[in-house]
C-alpha cells in the first residue's frame, strides 16, 4: 500500500510538468502549501480532465463513495488494488469517469526493524514530480452533526512493486509515464480493460531510495527535514 507520500514541489513547477494553463490552477493557488508528509485525510492536488480540459484541484486523500450514506468511509480506502477495482463496488464505477492523476514527488514506505520501522523515500532520479494513477468522486450529504456537506476524495491505485521496492513492500502505487498520463485521462476509455494495461509496476531504473527521516512516522509532523537523507549506516 501507500500511507504516505509527499508533494514539495511549487505549483509553478506543477504547471509545467503536467501541462496546466493559468486557469487550471487558480482554484487551488491560495490553498496549495508543500507537504513533506501527506497522510489520509489531508486535501492535495489531482488532476481531472473534464470536456478536454485539465484542471488542478484539491481533494481529500481517502474515497468516499457518492453512494455513501454518512460522510466517513465505511473502511480504508486511501488504497484500490489495481487487479480489484473492477470487482469492487467503490471503484469500478469511477473508472468510467472518475480517473485523475495524484501528483507527487515522492512515497514513503516502512521498512520493519525489530519493534522499528524505519522510513524509505522513493523518488524519481531526476527529482521531478509524477503522478500516481487515482480515483476520484464527489458525495454530497448530511453529517452525523446535520450538516449539508460536499466531500470531493481520492484513492491511490497500488500494484506489485518493482525491484526497487519489493525489498521494502509487496505492494507500491501505479506510477505512470507521461504518455500513460495521457492514456489515464482519455474519456474515450471507459471500461477496465480499456486502462488495465497501465496499472503495472513502474520502471524501477528511473527510481531511487534512501532512508528518510524517522519524524515521517508522525502523521502531524510536516518538517522539510523529514525528506533529508537520514544516516542509518550505525543501525
Amino acid at each position: 500500500m501507500c500511507g504516505r507520500y509527499t508533494l514539495t514541489a511549487t505549483l509553478r513547477v506543477i504547471q509545467e510538468q503536467f501541462d496546466l494553463a493559468n486557469d487550471d490552477i487558480k482554484e487551488i493557488i491560495d490553498n496549495y502549501r508543500p507537504n513533506y508528509n501527506v497522510a489520509p485525510t489531508h486535501k492535495m492536488p489531482i488532476v481531472i480532465q473534464v470536456e478536454g480540459k485539465r484542471s488542478l484541484k484539491l481533494m481529500q486523500w481517502g474515497l468516499l463513495p457518492s453512494w455513501s450514506k454518512t460522510d466517513k468511509p465505511q473502511f480504508n480506502t486511501i488504497n484500490a488494488k489495481g487487479e480489484e477495482i473492477a470487482q469492487k463496488p467503490t471503484y469500478r464505477n469511477r473508472i468510467k469517469n472518475g480517473r485523475c492523476l495524484v501528483i507527487a514527488d515522492g512515497f514513503y514506505e516502512f521498512e520493519k526493524h525489530g519493534q522499528d520501522k524505519w522510513a524509505v523515500r522513493f523518488i524519481m532520479k531526476d527529482k521531478k514530480p509524477f503522478a500516481f494513477a487515482g480515483l476520484y468522486d464527489n458525495w454530497h450529504g448530511t453529517t452525523s452533526k446535520g450538516e449539508k456537506k460536499s466531500i470531493s476524495s481520492f484513492t491511490i491505485i497500488t500494484t506489485s512493486p518493482n525491484k526497487i521496492v519489493e525489498p521494502v513492500h509487496t505492494r507500491m502505487p501505479v506510477i505512470l509515464s507521461r504518455a500513460d498520463e495521457k492514456e489515464w485521462l482519455n474519456p474515450d476509455y471507459q471500461k477496465y480493460d480499456d486502462v488495465s494495461h497501465l496499472l503495472k509496476p513502474f520502471s524501477d531504473k528511473s527510481m531511487m531510495r534512501y532512508y528518510a527521516n524517522p519524524g515521517v512516522n508522525r502523521a502531524g509532523n510536516n518538517s522539510a527535514d523529514l525528506i533529508e537523507e537520514f544516516d542509518r549506516s550505525e543501525g
